[in-house]
């Protein structure tokens, strides 16, 4: 079963992927992912460095996160252009780790097959942790923004109101409250990647709250309790 998980930054996506891995989920991390896409040297680096300038790059050849995340969240063309140099790598890279999953899977296994890649699949050590589990989760924060929902069966997103978002970016990554603010306007509508799901997890009240509609969804998806409870 291919899962993607989402939400609106702040939301407490991670947590929730926290919570699912414990029940046994393998987990494709998609933000880490992207942070593979631009090491120094990578062509993403070096696209972004033409199209946003020498300045993006730190003095150890790493990119400078904070100083384009400080762009793109206040101009919505770069932000665009960003996507636009991000977004195909990243959606073929899930792809490819979806179909080494999928290949593997158990020959009753009917499911329609993850659109395939551009790029072959990585031979990565991490595969046959991803085929042993049977639930694979693409944590991805911009799952639709990309289209990564076209490659997997069902949505989970993860909710909290906008002040808990804008609140919780202040205290976690010590933004002002126009930073926080614009973080939050810069993604799509968490209401209407709601609209859109076919799971919500309602993460405004307390961890311990999520964890049960967690591992209630884990239930009736798998039909059967996780591997810590």
């Amino acid at each position: 079963m291919r899962l993607g998980l989402t939400g609106g930054i702040a939301s407490g996506k991670s947590l929730v992927s926290g919570m699912l891995k414990n029940l046994g989920a393998e987990i494709i991390d998609v933000d880490m992912m992207a942070r593979e896409l631009v090491v120094p040297g990578s062509p993403a680096l070096e696209e972004i460095e033409r199209e946003f300038g020498a300045c993006m790059i730190l003095p150890d050849g790493t990119l400078d996160r904070r100083r384009l995340g400080d762009l793109v969240f206040t101009d919505p063309g770069a932000l665009a252009r960003l996507n636009a140099i991000m977004f195909p790598r990243m959606f073929d890279e899930v792809a490819s780790r979806l179909n080494v999953f999928r290949l593997n899977q158990p020959c009753d296994d009917r499911r329609a097959p993850a659109p395939m890649a551009s790029q072959p699949p990585p031979g990565a050590g991490r595969d046959d942790e991803v085929l042993a589990s049977g639930v694979v989760v693409v944590d991805a924060a911009i799952l639709y923004e990309a289209g990564m929902d076209a490659l997997v069966d069902r949505v989970i997103v993860v909710w909290a109101d906008e002040e808990t978002r804008i609140k919780r970016l202040m205290d976690r990554n010590g933004f002002s409250r126009s930073d926080a603010a614009a973080r939050v306007a810069a993604q799509i509508p968490l209401i209407e990647k709601v609209r859109r799901a076919d799971f919500v997890i309602d993460n405004s009240g307390s961890a311990a709250n999520t964890e049960r509609q967690v591992r209630r969804l884990w239930m009736e998806l798998v039909g059967r309790p996780g591997a810590q409870a």
